[in-house]
């Protein structure tokens, strides 16, 4: 299902609130551009992560996420670059989703595919080879 997303070859934005946990922090971290409401909490440790998580969050960050337990703010994720942007609740979270996919729809098409490797290239090259 995820590989079949990014193969569309259109940026994707991700938009959560609530909690994050399980098959769910796939489906986040398949987003090009992620965001969050204030209060999203994010479970951890991350059961069966992508292959590619230590190339799009960086290798500390993916051995944090996947080793400790607990639950991490959206604001602690926003400093470790997992998410781009943190809203201060769930309807603007999804407004400033929506915008930002509005913003990268109006680029034209190779625009938004170089846009695409620019903002998740990692993601991409996992793509490839799989």
């Amino acid at each position: 299902f995820l590989i079949g997303l990014r193969s569309l070859g259109v940026p994707i934005v991700s938009c959560c609130w609530g909690i994050v946990a399980g098959p769910t922090w796939a489906l986040l971290l398949t987003g090009d551009y992620r965001l969050a409401s204030e209060d999203t909490r994010f479970m951890i440790p991350i059961l069966n992560p992508l292959e590619c998580l230590p190339q799009l969050v960086g290798r500390s960050t993916a051995t944090h996420l996947t080793m400790e337990s607990g639950t991490v703010s959206a604001a602690n994720l926003l400093e470790m670059s997992v998410i781009h942007q943190v809203q201060i609740d769930q309807d603007t979270t999804q407004k400033a989703a929506a915008e930002q996919a509005k913003r990268i729809a109006n680029f034209p098409v190779l625009s938004s595919r170089q846009t695409l490797s620019c903002m998740c290239p990692d993601a991409e090259k996992y793509l490839l080879v799989h």
